[in-house]
């Protein structure tokens, strides 16, 4: 696990210790790789939306550039599944695109930002350390979208299993919280260290990557709306196949 160290450690540790965590590694998930790069092969000018059922709600966004899935892990109470370009690794990566759950998290008495503040904790940073509020909407049916960007301009080896030592990286997060639970996609970029200042994620970038990945959005199951009960409907048909 890469970003939010502490978060992200306390969540491999659950998955470690729950004998019904069921776990897949790039090997495994290959075939699901050779689908989605069959895709693009097929369909270049074409956008490669994917839905992910996550606790009777569907996550939706556009899989962006060449990003295959390298990493996957669930349990009855949390979910995780990283992505990376063509080529690189769970291991070796310059970029990933992680989704994160937590079942019953929503239910937590923290705010938003107070989540902000949890999840990005950024520990063992030899350098410049930060987390970044961004921006917060309510949506219906008690959904919010909370946008943050953390990071580590220089890792130091150890902060995390995999860290590489003297790297820079940093993340921007969508949570979608709804009165039960909490989802999350993760953008997030490694690569030289950096100072305080020069991050590689400005508000340009941060902004640029949101559109890229649309249309994210997650469907609660009291979304009625036409996009989510297509969703749906695609969703019991992949599962009857």
């Amino acid at each position: 696990m890469q970003k939010f160290p502490m978060i992200f450690a306390l969540v491999f540790a659950l998955f470690a210790t729950q004998a019904n965590a069921q776990i897949l590694n790039q090997e495994q998930l290959e075939p699901e790789a050779k689908m989605l790069r069959d895709f693009r092969e097929n369909e270049p000018d074409e956008q490669l939306n994917i839905s992910i059922p996550l606790y009777g709600g569907i996550l939706k966004f556009n899989l962006i550039d060449d990003f295959e899935p390298v990493f996957q892990a669930q349990d009855a109470r949390q979910f995780v599944k990283e992505y990376v370009p063509q080529g690189e690794t769970v291991k070796d990566w310059t970029k990933m695109l992680t989704v994160l759950a937590f079942r019953n998290g929503g239910l937590s008495p923290r705010t938003n930002r107070e989540m902000v503040e949890l999840f990005g904790s950024t520990r063992q940073c030899a350098g410049h350390a930060f987390s970044k509020f961004i921006s917060e909407e309510n949506r219906d049916h008690g959904l919010s979208l909370t946008i943050f960007s953390s990071g580590c301009g220089n890792n130091m080896s150890g902060a995390y299993q995999d860290a590489i030592d003297g790297t820079g990286e940093q993340n921007v997060v969508f949570m979608f919280r709804d009165p039960a639970h909490i989802q999350m996609l993760q953008y997030a970029v490694r690569g030289e260290a950096f100072l305080e200042g020069d991050e590689p994620l400005g508000a340009t970038e941060i902004d640029a990557i949101q559109t890229s990945l649309a249309p994210l959005s997650f469907c609660v199951p009291a979304d009625s709306s036409e996009d989510c009960e297509t969703s749906r409907a695609a969703e019991i048909l992949r599962k009857a196949q």
